[in-house]
């Protein structure tokens, strides 16, 4: 029987319409033209980007730092591969998280404080940069589905190592998926605690099965993205607790054995 529904668990899961959970820099193997998951929950529509190192020359650029530190930097930078220096004959090479920090989501380089780097300076600045293949030329994506497929007659070769970027929305988190978790939560009480379903409609299991969903539900984030994982786990432990804290007055006591005694 079911001791919640997917409307109560839902009202644990209030968030901004716009909340997504960002991707980035995921390894996958394309071996042959078979599908490749990539979320089970689906992921946001034209998030997708593709992308591998084919260029081994780096780019060399020069910015003037804005009043407030930043300079703006090509986007899709391979991690790990910048340099930046005070100048293109690389007399003095900044530090990174010393001198300057660079944000890879916002593509934007920023002076940190009390590094060598001035205000106001100009920087001269390389790294490599990725190459991206095209959706319906190299590769198809499934959105709803979250997964991936190469494409033959494309420029991703088989069994070739890419990186994947993309968006996992809150919304990912279905109805289908809501529901399994409630029905998943309902089997174990029912099986743990009520198997012969006397206690029904207690509003207390209610409060415990919607705690034990909201718990798996949790854990199926925080399977499903790469940030906030931690944070995901600390959720639904806290649930799981508050689940088993509900249920103790329901579990059957173990009477302790009487000690021997001497006749």
């Amino acid at each position: 029987m079911s001791y919640t529904n997917s409307e109560l668990v839902k009202k644990h899961f209030v968030f901004p319409e716009s909340l997504i959970f960002p991707q980035r820099e995921i390894p996958i193997l394309l071996e042959g033209t078979d599908w490749k998951e990539l979320s089970g929950n689906g992921i946001a529509d034209g998030s997708l980007k593709v992308k591998a190192q084919r260029d081994y020359l780096p780019v060399k650029e020069e910015f003037q730092l804005t009043e407030t530190g930043e300079a703006p930097v090509y986007a899709d930078i391979v991690p790990g591969s910048l340099t930046v220096a005070g100048d293109s004959s690389l007399g003095t090479i900044y530090r990174e998280n010393i001198d300057y920090y660079f944000d890879y989501l916002g593509n934007r380089l920023k002076r940190l404080p009390g590094g060598l780097i001035g205000e106001g300076a100009t920087v001269a600045v390389w790294y490599f940069r990725y190459h991206l293949y095209h959706e319906g030329t190299d590769f198809v994506a499934d959105y709803q589905q979250g997964r991936i497929r190469r494409l033959a007659g494309g420029n991703i070769a088989a069994g070739q190592r890419v990186f994947v970027d993309f968006d996992i929305p809150l919304g990912s988190l279905n109805d289908a998926v809501f529901e399994q978790a409630v029905s998943e939560a309902s089997s174990i009480i029912e099986r743990e605690i009520d198997p012969g379903g006397a206690f029904g409609a207690d509003e207390t299991l209610q409060t415990a099965a919607t705690f034990l969903a909201a718990s798996l539900l949790c854990r199926i984030a925080a399977a499903g993205v790469n940030t906030a994982r931690a944070d995901w786990l600390k959720l639904s432990e806290s649930y799981r607790n508050d689940y088993e804290n509900l249920l103790k007055p329901f579990r059957t006591a173990v009477n302790r054995l009487n000690p021997p005694t001497r006749t």
